[in-house]
């Protein structure tokens, strides 16, 4: 597996995230713990495509919440990242 590179990845995420081995995971305000872990896919095209896998780990309810991002550097907008 090409690891992503996490710093770029996550610069504009909402909640901190930190890595444990090839997953990453992150706790909402709602004390749910998600698991994100991303699987090379080689066979779909010359770049690098992934899978992504979102996991629930506490198996709680989960809202549909909407969190404000943190300013991206520079003022970019997190789409053009």
């Amino acid at each position: 597996m090409n690891p992503l590179d996490s710093e770029r990845l996550f610069l504009s995420c909402p909640y901190p995230v930190k890595q444990d081995g090839d997953e990453y995971t992150f706790k909402t305000d709602y004390d749910i713990v998600y698991s994100v872990d991303f699987k090379e896919e080689p066979t779909f095209s010359p770049i690098p495509a992934y899978w992504f896998d979102l996991t629930n780990l506490t198996h709680k309810a989960s809202y549909n919440v909407q969190k404000s991002l943190p300013a991206t550097p520079y003022g970019a907008s997190p789409d053009a990242l």
